[in-house]
């Protein structure tokens, strides 16, 4: 104990570091987002099919995504609004409506989640709209912001972006010295694969520490409290199956998961399941729904964030985890379709002892 102060003093003689005002507990306490019970929150969910474009290429299985994405936070107490083949005009006027509902109902946070074609050019991320017109992304957001909706500043804003960022195709890297990534697909226990599932196990949560209360800010930045998960790294395409993409429900299967742990972390394990999936359908299969889909090709999701606090939906499920096929929490219902019907143990005939 004594030379772990003597090197703390260190640290702090040698270290030239401005004086900042510290909020909190000197980090004994984490800082939450208050999530009021019943939540008073939104999700709006954006689904660009193009399925009567013939100029853009249909995105089958979104549908999936949509259902998944409604059931989660359904369940989490979310009021779920579905847009389907948004235009420009339509998004900017979805963005405004939820700018006004915000200012009116003061709510806990609000949930965006587009998924369309997209594109990047010069850094930047565009959004392809079903009247074949371009939204850059950034536009959205900014509309959103604490500086120009009120009636969210200080709340947390989770953007889900599921989309293309570039051409580009992911072939992957072998990792030095040899090691090797196991066999193993996270998108197994989903049912997808002809492969058993997984025997590893990634659940890294912790016990939560005591709720500690919101200190009220006179200003906040603008641009904080904001959360942007996309599905792959600039530049590269992202992946999709008639079940849906490997970033929907690799996300979706974290957030659900009924361990107590914040969504940074539920984002880094679906970051990690997407990262360990790979795509091997061959060259023109017509279970691949993208077009330049070859074998072994690997995506990267990403995520931005700018939140100053810790937010945790788990707490709010209205269905509680009951470890068994009798519950019918979104968790417990991708594990039993993934496993399929109980096994019966074999009957065995036994030999009576003769004296």
């Amino acid at each position: 104990m004594e030379r772990r102060r003597t090197l703390t003093k260190f640290a702090t003689d040698q270290l030239r570091l401005p004086r900042f005002r510290v909020f909190g507990n000197s980090g004994k306490a984490i800082l939450r987002y208050k999530l009021s019970s019943p939540l008073k929150a939104k999700a709006v969910v954006i689904n660009n099919n193009f399925g009567g474009d013939k100029d853009e290429k249909a995105r089958d299985g979104s549908d999936v995504d949509v259902d998944n994405l409604r059931v989660a936070f359904e369940n989490f107490g979310f009021t779920v609004e579905l847009h389907e083949d948004v235009t420009q005009d339509h998004l900017f006027s979805i963005v405004d409506e939820t700018v006004a509902w915000a200012n009116c109902s003061d709510p806990d946070m609000l949930v965006l989640a587009i998924m369309t074609h997209g594109e990047m050019e010069n850094g930047v991320d565009f959004l392809r709209m079903s009247d074949d017109t371009v939204v850059e992304l950034y536009r959205v957001i900014e509309r959103l912001s604490n500086s120009h909706c009120p009636g969210l500043c200080g709340k947390p804003k989770f953007f889900i972006v599921q989309a293309c960022r570039g051409s580009l195709e992911d072939h992957g890297a072998l990792v030095t010295g040899g090691r090797r990534f196991p066999e193993w697909n996270p998108l197994d226990q989903l049912g997808w694969t002809s492969r058993s599932a997984s025997r590893h196990s990634d659940d890294t949560s912790s016990p939560d520490s005591p709720d500690c209360p919101d200190i009220p800010d006179i200003f906040v930045p603008s641009l904080s409290d904001i959360l942007i998960a996309k599905a792959t790294s600039p530049g590269y395409q992202a992946f999709r199956t008639p079940r849906g993409s490997w970033f929907i429900s690799c996300l979706v299967r974290r957030l659900v998961e009924p361990v107590s742990r914040d969504v940074h972390t539920s984002l880094l394990l679906a970051n990690n399941d997407v990262s360990r999936n790979s795509g091997k359908h061959p060259p023109g299969d017509s279970n691949c729904m993208q077009a330049s889909c070859k074998h072994h090709m690997l995506q990267a999701a990403t995520f931005i964030s700018s939140m100053r606090k810790e937010l945790n939906l788990n707490k709010l499920a209205k269905k509680k985890h009951k470890n068994s096929r009798s519950c019918c929490c979104l968790h417990c219902r991708i594990s039993i379709e993934s496993r399929g019907p109980p096994r019966r143990r074999p009957f065995k005939m036994t030999k009576k002892s003769t004296v």
